[in-house]
């Protein structure tokens, strides 16, 4: 086993030499202090002073009570004088309003006086005269109806049979007794070459008597539409009028009926324009 090494041993400690001995006295001891009496300032001692220990605290905060609960009924009275005031005030102006109200907002009644009624009647008209200035052109209700009975939309025709279906469809909407429909397209159009571009048009109308006019004014709207819409060019468009006097083939511009169809053109001038008879 190691042998530990011996603990150092601790150094003499060495004796206090005594104040007399460092400090030795020069004078003797008769001569007095060498320092002068310091002077001490006499303070009043209160008449109660707090000694009272662990009650010191409640002495202390008696007071803080005391005037905390003295100063709220003073406070309270003054925030309600506030609001008193403020009341007053307020009900006054409003009283002050309601008499202005009900002084000026009185009604001015005319003074009873006599009226004689028959100056202040407006002249009769006659028969004529109220035709004038009443009546309404028959062909602007017309029109206005004729417009109502259109359907919104476009249907597809992607070839001569089905633009030929659809022209069947819009005709029999507007209530036009229709006998046949025959469309031959020349030329397409588009990116897609899917929009006909030059067509030609034939279509049989059968009419009643005191018809002709509504039936070829929604004829022209339904052809103003599809022409409007595709853009297109109508190399022909004839129609065929079958009647009591027999058939009648007329030709329609196709400009005018774009125009009619687009609130260009009125229906009364639609029907002076638009057709040419050829036979």
């Amino acid at each position: 086993e190691p042998v530990a090494p011996p603990k150092p041993s601790r150094p003499p400690q060495e004796k206090v030499t005594p104040q007399e001995t460092t400090h030795p006295q020069d004078r003797p001891v008769e001569a007095g202090p060498r320092r002068p009496v310091g002077k001490v300032i006499a303070f009043p001692n209160p008449e109660m002073p707090m000694t009272q220990g662990a009650h010191a605290l409640e002495v202390l905060a008696r007071p803080v009570q005391a005037s905390s609960s003295a100063s709220t009924p003073s406070q309270k009275r003054v925030r309600w004088g506030r609001i008193t005031v403020i009341g007053a005030l307020g009900a006054m102006c409003m009283l002050v309003w309601v008499w202005y109200v009900n002084t000026n907002a009185t009604t001015n009644f005319v003074a009873r006086t006599t009226v004689d009624v028959t100056k202040s009647l407006p002249p009769i008209l006659t028969g004529e005269q109220v035709a004038e200035e009443v009546a309404i052109s028959p062909y602007e209700a017309l029109e206005d109806d004729l417009r109502e009975q259109l359907k919104e939309g476009i249907l597809d025709i992607p070839g001569d049979t089905e633009f030929e279906d659809a022209l069947m469809i819009e005709l029999r909407r507007v209530r036009l007794n229709v006998g046949f429909v025959r469309v031959k397209i020349g030329s397409w159009a588009g990116r897609k070459k899917d929009l006909p571009d030059n067509v030609a048009f034939q279509i049989k109308l059968n009419t009643k008597e005191g018809e002709l006019d509504r039936d070829l004014g929604a004829l022209g709207l339904v052809m103003g539409k599809y022409i409007q819409h595709y853009g297109i060019n109508a190399t022909e468009l004839n129609v065929l009028i079958e009647s009591a006097d027999g058939i009648r083939k007329v030709r329609m511009n196709p400009e005018v009926a774009r125009r009619f169809f687009t609130h260009r053109e009125s229906l009364e001038d639609f029907l002076t324009t638009a057709f040419d008879v050829n036979e």
